[in-house]
């Protein structure tokens, strides 16, 4: 095999991890979140206070906001995001109710070649009731899962993110 071929072979083989799966397709996740099928998605340009309450700039310009109505009401709002893990982008969603607290959290990718406990409900279900006041810190809040402590702190920054960006969006103080 010629040197460039090789080269070639190696990079398609390295850049696409082995362990790579996806949990939840888009449409399983919409039908998942919101039951009743009325969901309007939103795009989302998050406010420059919002930086100054992150500590950085959140890494996309713009958000979806999955808004889920039953009669034409809103009942349930959700954010799809990426956080980087320790080489990848970790896929999740965020399910808020309408005073922005979580109802649920869910991994719709996972890239990495370990760690991918955090998939598990135990560490998902600690976010549930937490919302942008809450501290949110990794150790005392939520309980990190064992051989996924850089994944978990994915986690919880981007929940800690959405939650704030769910706050700003729903106009709530």
């Amino acid at each position: 095999m010629k040197p460039a071929a090789l080269l070639l072979l190696l990079c398609t083989f390295w850049s696409t991890p082995a362990s790579a799966y996806t949990i939840y397709t888009r449409e399983a996740l919409v039908q998942s979140f919101f039951p009743s099928g009325e969901v309007e998605v939103i795009s989302y340009t998050p406010p420059p206070e919002l930086t100054e309450r992150l500590g950085y700039a959140p890494p996309q310009p713009r958000y979806e906001i999955w808004v889920g109505r039953v009669n034409g009401e809103p009942v349930a709002y959700a954010i799809l995001d990426e956080q980087l893990g320790q080489h990848e982008p970790i896929s999740y969603a965020v399910l808020f109710d309408p005073r922005g607290s979580v109802l649920r959290v869910e991994i719709t990718e996972y890239r990495e070649a370990y760690g991918d406990g955090v998939k598990g409900e135990g560490f998902r279900r600690q976010f549930v009731g937490k919302n942008a006041d809450s501290s949110l810190k990794l150790g005392r809040d939520i309980q990190f899962v064992s051989g996924a402590t850089i994944s978990s702190r994915a986690i919880t920054v981007g929940v800690r993110r959405d939650s704030l960006l769910m706050q700003h969006y729903l106009g709530l103080p």
